[in-house]
């Protein structure tokens, strides 16, 4: 996959070129499994490993700064993570 040029492909197949997806999802509102993965880590905020959402989802909360690795993925794990005072602020905005 990474030695193929991006764009899209006829089987429905899309190859993103550096830094374009991450353009994508910051151009984008929180979607709804974002929201939930974000107030868990607000409530979860002093645990200093934790784990919430699926890869994509820590993922794009990652490249919009509202969490961070807290620690290196053990062997066949996700990294733990924790909130960001970006991520604080965001979940403020979202629930008020």
């Amino acid at each position: 996959m990474d030695q193929l040029p991006p764009g899209r492909y006829p089987n429905g197949m899309r190859v993103y070129a550096d830094g374009e997806w991450e353009k994508i999802v910051r151009s984008k509102p929180l979607g709804k499994r974002e929201i939930a993965s974000l107030k868990a880590c607000v409530d979860a905020d002093g645990a200093p490993d934790f784990y919430n959402g699926g890869p994509e989802t820590n993922d794009r909360l990652e490249i919009r700064g509202l969490i961070e690795k807290s620690a290196p993925a053990p062997a066949d794990r996700m990294p733990f993570c924790r909130i960001t005072i970006a991520g604080k602020a965001e979940w403020l905005k979202q629930s008020g």
